[in-house]
């Protein structure tokens, strides 16, 4: 589970029996990507895959930086807003 405004100790059961990481952690997120590709059925090279994980962080976070500010201002309205015209029309 990809926690957003939780820590792992909020997790309760039964839920808590699974793998959970803080979002904005970013060694922890590295570390969830990392244990899913070594059950990927493909799995990435580990280096290209940290390397391109490296390259998508910054978006990411400030994707989520904003996504959480929006919605503390807002509620969920001010959420949708300020996602752009291609999130919105996926959903």
């Amino acid at each position: 589970m990809l926690l957003i405004n939780l820590t792992v100790g909020d997790v309760l059961e039964p839920l808590k029996r699974f793998q959970s990481t803080t979002a904005s952690d970013k060694d922890r997120v590295l570390k969830l990507i990392l244990d899913m590709n070594t059950f990927a059925g493909s799995p990435v090279d580990v280096a290209k895959l940290k390397l391109q994980f490296d390259k998508c962080w910054p978006e990411f976070k400030a994707g989520l930086d904003s996504a959480l500010a929006a919605h503390s201002a807002g509620g969920t309205e001010a959420v949708e807003q300020a996602r752009d015209p291609t999130e919105q029309a996926l959903g």
